[in-house]
């Protein structure tokens, strides 16, 4: 009896979980070396409640395949670096951070939130599809030669149709940003 009831329960709880689905895109401009030059990250454009996460896997995982040759703008001192840096970045703002930064390679992360309709526990009834979305963007970016040399950006989605009346486990958007990010470092390495 114990076991229909573990696996009646097992059951209804696989069934809850909405699985959610990742598209992945971008291109690589040059074949990415990670045994030279000084590497930097910059500081990542995402929501507030995400940065510090975000940055945390980011560095571990840079940090793993780079050793000392990886830097953060948060910990490297006297760099020249403007504030607020554009989402596209021109040859002469490369050619500008390589001055002012030192370093050879230079790392941004962007993330954002597209929807957030529901949390990651959903009761009752959907009277309209419900979607959680967000994507994250790694880009990488040759100083010397001023020219982005990776670029891969990662969607995760989850929606829950219209009158779906299961209990739904599922991710949040921040949830779906960080796997999202997880699943191009994974790549990389």
């Amino acid at each position: 009896m114990n076991r229909l009831i573990t696996l009646l329960c097992f059951i209804a709880l696989f069934h809850a979980c909405h699985t959610p689905k990742y598209i992945s895109y971008g291109d690589i401009h040059g074949t990415l070396n990670f045994e030279n030059g000084k590497w930097l990250l910059n500081k990542i454009k995402a929501p507030s409640s995400l940065v510090s996460s975000l940055t945390d896997i980011t560095v571990n995982e840079f940090s793993s395949l780079l050793g000392n040759r990886f830097s953060t703008v948060y910990e490297t001192k006297q760099l020249m670096l403007p504030k607020e840096l554009p989402e596209t970045l021109s040859k002469s703002t490369l050619l500008d951070i390589k001055n002012g930064t030192g370093f050879d390679f230079f790392i941004t992360v962007r993330a954002k939130r597209l929807s957030n309709d529901m949390g990651s526990l959903q009761i009752g009834k959907n009277y309209s599809e419900k979607l959680n979305s967000g994507l994250v963007t790694l880009e990488i970016y040759d100083l010397n030669l001023q020219q982005k040399i990776y670029s891969k950006t990662v969607q995760g989605n989850l929606t829950v149709e219209e009158n779906d009346n299961s209990l739904v486990f599922g991710k949040s958007s921040n949830g779906l940003m960080i796997s999202s990010l997880k699943k191009i470092l994974r790549k990389l390495g």
